[in-house]
């Protein structure tokens, strides 16, 4: 798979997991506070919480955008065309 395809993929899961996330996030403030509601809620923020730590994961192992190498200058550098310029005044 060619690194456009895996962080096209990798991006992806970002996108529905954060997605989730939210979704559980509207569902835990829908809830009622009761008693009875407790285990819910404390499920609730638990796959919150395992939610976070894989979109973490995946944004840590997501590869890096390869950058481009600046193209090297051909021909003489500055310094000697300075150094040159000294010689030809001497």
């Amino acid at each position: 798979m060619g690194l456009f395809e895996e962080r096209q993929a990798s991006a992806k899961k970002v996108v529905a997991l954060q997605n989730e996330i939210i979704s559980l996030k509207t569902q835990l403030q829908a809830v009622p506070d009761c008693s009875a509601c407790q285990k819910e809620v404390k499920a609730l923020k638990e796959m919150v919480e395992i939610l976070k730590a894989q979109v973490a994961k995946l944004q840590e192992q997501e590869t890096p955008a390869v950058q481009e190498e600046k193209p090297k200058r051909r021909g003489r550098q500055p310094a000697q065309d300075k150094q040159e310029d000294e010689d030809d005044a001497v």
